[in-house]
């Protein structure tokens, strides 16, 4: 692939994308071969694979659907067996029993800065899923043991153990859970919890790691950083990850690897009437006049396109009163059917399990969710472009003629859906 794609003639061509087969790319695994894109691909393969091999559990923990559990362990074997990065243990249930509709006391070992401690989870109803790691303000998260719903006190079925503290890394802060026991010494016959690994946070030094990368043409110095996995607990499970180095994004999903690039050269473009710009300087010139009368002649024909214009905006202009909000309950996935044209739409997350990848914002900037996806369609079927929910308060403008539109939550995360549409005709 090097000599369809050399390095320098692709950074002067702007936005790129370029594909490679695991086959291919396993043929060569070298970081400083002639091709520079195979070179970046191959080192965002390792640096993803390296933290995959350390904190598998933070990729693949054991409280996801075995399903989903087997098919992100099959993508990483894929892409990193070939490079020796791989876990030290294969996925292995997390203890044994605890599987039974009844309660349990649950014996767990904490690991904090200050050291290690033992305590017990008394009275948890069952069956016992593991450990839970949810997000918290200041990019703290919240360790809990995982049963079954159990309100009013644990409507999700999660028992809160321990908050990891302010001003350290979350990666310091781990729980596990040591052994399970039926309450009043019953029997415990109904099997192990699935295989997987134990749930852990990596750290964010695995996951923003600085690299030098040979593109053929000159050496990249920049940080790799590893965008949350994206996963589905779908029928099909669908897993893939993506790598930023620099201005390029590398993808790792199911059909193989791609490369796109956010690179935006300097363009020289024409102006009519023989001005140019290169987008921030060097405008045309101006219009010069002799006497104030002959502004009015030089500026007519700007004026009918400013008029033309205005008639435009006042024709799209919307009257609030002809639109109405509507919110629906708290879900996991939903699909709205109407008949009338919306305008917006809101989707605010209610409940963001650990099972949902994120990324802690810095400086105050909102964390980032990686939970599901939004999608706007002008019928029954006409659903378009899958757009990520990403954040706790999701805001989406409907394009035109929008009247549908439908979310899907991955694995756990719900929320709640609020449309503003146009009323009823009268």
């Amino acid at each position: 692939m090097g000599d369809r794609y050399p390095s320098l003639l692709v950074l002067s061509s702007g936005v790129i994308v370029v594909d490679f087969t695991y086959s291919d790319l396993a043929a060569d695994l070298g970081t400083s071969t002639a091709d520079g894109l195979r070179n970046l691909a191959n080192t965002a393969a390792n640096v993803y694979c390296d933290a995959y091999a350390a904190y598998a559990g933070a990729f693949a923990p054991a409280t996801s659907p075995i399903g989903l559990v087997r098919a992100i362990d099959a993508f990483n074997s894929r892409l990193c067996s070939p490079r020796n990065k791989r876990p030290a243990n294969a996925p292995l249930p997390p203890f044994t029993g605890g599987q039974c509709p009844i309660r349990y006391n649950v014996l767990y070992r904490t690991t904090q800065p200050s050291g290690q401690s033992t305590g017990t989870a008394f009275n948890v109803l069952g069956p016992i899923r593991g450990v839970a790691i949810d997000p918290e303000p200041g990019n703290r998260r919240r360790f809990s043991v995982w049963g079954a719903p159990d309100p009013p006190s644990h409507p999700d079925g999660k028992v809160g153990i321990l908050v990891s503290g302010s001003g350290f890394d979350p990666s310091l802060f781990s729980l596990e859970i040591i052994s399970v026991s039926p309450v009043g010494g019953g029997s415990d016959s109904c099997g192990n919890p699935q295989p997987g690994y134990p749930p852990v946070i990596a750290p964010s030094a695995s996951l923003n790691v600085p690299v030098s990368v040979n593109l053929g043409g000159f050496t990249l110095n920049a940080n790799a950083v590893i965008i949350a996995p994206k996963f589905s607990a779908s029928v099909n499970a669908e897993v893939g990850v993506t790598v930023k180095i620099g201005d390029f994004n590398v993808q790792f999903d199911a059909g193989g690897v791609t490369i796109n690039n956010e690179f935006k050269p300097d363009v020289d473009i024409s102006l009519p009437g023989g001005g140019g710009t290169d987008g921030r300087s060097n405008p045309p010139p101006p219009k010069k006049v002799k006497r104030s009368d002959d502004c009015a002649d030089v500026l007519a024909p700007d004026l009918g396109e400013i008029k033309k214009l205005l008639d435009e905006l006042k024709d799209c202009a919307c009257d609030p009163n002809e639109f109405e909000s509507v919110s629906f309950g708290e879900a996991d996935s939903l699909i709205y059917q109407g008949s009338r044209e919306i305008l917006s739409a809101r989707l605010v997350l209610t409940t963001v399990p650990s099972t949902v990848r994120s990324q802690s914002g810095n400086a105050g900037a909102p964390d980032v969710y990686f939970a599901g996806w939004f999608a706007w369609g002008a019928g029954a079927q006409a659903f378009g472009e899958r757009i990520p929910v990403s954040y706790v308060q999701n805001e989406y403008l409907a394009p035109r003629r929008a009247k549908s539109c439908s979310f899907t939550l991955t694995n756990g995360a719900k929320g709640v859906l609020s449309i503003i549409r146009r009323k009823p005709q009268d």
